[in-house]
């Protein structure tokens, strides 16, 4: 069965191709809207050439240095146009998305955070940590604000450029500056201040998803579940064609009836406290089987997998609040000339609200380890995300 609508928008990011993403997306700009300044950034990075020679730079040696130096004079104009659509502001660029929506603009942004990554490196190396600070927050705001594409789709790619940035800020912590280090803190507490990002990107989803029912036709179910095969997708179109016309009006209004309810209810439970979030969305994704009331089945193919979406979301939050805490301890480094003994002395919350309990620190000599105890589905949190392998707590690099 097809967990999300936003898997098959996954499929028209399409290839990257040299194309104006400004005319193509918005068509006549409005110059108030920062999304437009993005598109003008991923148009500037999208070709090939400029992917290739930004992913160089990702790389150690001579031969990263080299690549990121050309890089970060090629196309600073593109992370000055990102940081101008940020402070302007950002708004969903579409009126309308649609299964057939393109959303090309989303592999340019990935690139869009490598430059700003290896930018800050070369900062951080160059001499210049207060500016590869503010190199990183920059990256880590239009990742933020790259989630307003108007789909879950960009949500989660956003997920993925915070990745990007936050691994970099983690190679670079014995770079970072008194005056960097408080900027962290600030920058991270009052990001954390703000409503989480999903929320909006929950409520564009749903709307995608009534405006479907709205349509209330078996062609629209079609387009859904793409070409019949055997299985429950070709039992639902089954079912649907054998209605009558009033027969399947009424089935998809209580289909929409059924996704008004389940909007509500998930909203719901991301304004719970964050550790709660993963098990009671978690708990809205059990799916109906293609034989169960039609309303059900429906509403069953058509809401994204929100419980992957939660644990998604509860990982990246809290990396963001380890950077900030990494931050604190750099600052109380710089001011006493040692490492604290516990996090209450740098003047932080020490709490984490995915676990409900202290982060954990230890001091390792003259170094320190920190992280989140995590939560069952999680595993683990680091400030540089690991994959878990097996049970034996082993992790990999991204």
């Amino acid at each position: 069965m097809l967990a999300s609508l936003s898997l098959v928008l996954t499929l028209s990011m399409g290839p990257v191709q040299d194309i104006d993403l400004l005319t193509e997306v918005i068509g006549r700009p409005t110059g108030r809207n920062g999304y437009e300044e993005y598109l003008m950034a991923a148009t500037l990075v999208q070709s090939k050439a400029a992917q290739d020679l930004i992913s160089r730079g990702l790389q150690p040696g001579l031969e990263g240095l080299e690549a990121r130096r050309e890089a970060t004079r090629k196309y600073a104009r593109a992370l000055q146009l990102v940081v101008q659509g940020t402070q302007k502001g950002v708004a969903p660029p579409r009126r309308v998305v649609s299964l057939d929506t393109p959303f090309r603009e989303l592999g340019a942004f990935r690139t869009l955070a490598q430059l700003f990554a290896i930018t800050a490196r070369d900062q951080f190396t160059s001499g210049d940590p207060n500016k590869g600070v503010a190199t990183l927050l920059d990256g880590l705001a239009f990742a933020e604000e790259s989630s307003r594409v108007g789909a879950l789709i960009g949500y989660l790619v956003s997920v993925a450029l915070s990745s990007i940035l936050l691994a970099e800020a983690d190679s670079n912590l014995r770079h970072v500056a008194l005056p960097g280090a408080e900027t962290i803190v600030a920058g991270v507490g009052e990001w954390s201040n703000r409503p989480p990002a999903v929320c909006d990107v929950i409520g564009l989803e749903f709307e995608f998803v009534l405006g479907f029912l709205d349509r209330a036709d078996k062609k629209a179910i079609e387009e859904l579940l793409g070409p019949p095969e055997e299985g429950g997708e070709y039992v639902v179109l089954a079912r649907v064609a054998a209605l009558s016309p009033d027969q399947r009006a009424a089935a998809f209004r209580a289909a929409k009836a059924v996704a008004l309810t389940r909007r509500e209810t998930v909203l719901a439970a991301f304004s719970a406290p964050e550790r709660e979030w993963v098990g009671t969305v978690a708990s809205l994704d059990e799916t109906t089987g293609s034989d169960g009331p039609l309303p059900e089945v429906l509403a069953s193919l058509l809401f994204p997998v929100f419980g992957q979406v939660a644990v998604i979301t509860v990982r990246e939050r809290t990396q963001r609040r380890l950077l900030g805490v990494h931050a604190a301890i750099v600052a109380y480094r710089w001011r006493h000339g040692s490492l604290p003994t516990g996090l209450a002395e740098t003047g932080i919350d020490p709490n984490d609200p995915l676990t409900g309990r202290p982060f954990v620190y230890r001091l390792r000599g003259q170094d320190y380890e920190l992280y989140s105890e995590g939560i069952p589905e999680t595993g683990r949190i680091d400030l540089r995300y690991r994959r878990q392998v097996g049970d034996g707590g082993k992790t990999l690099e991204p």
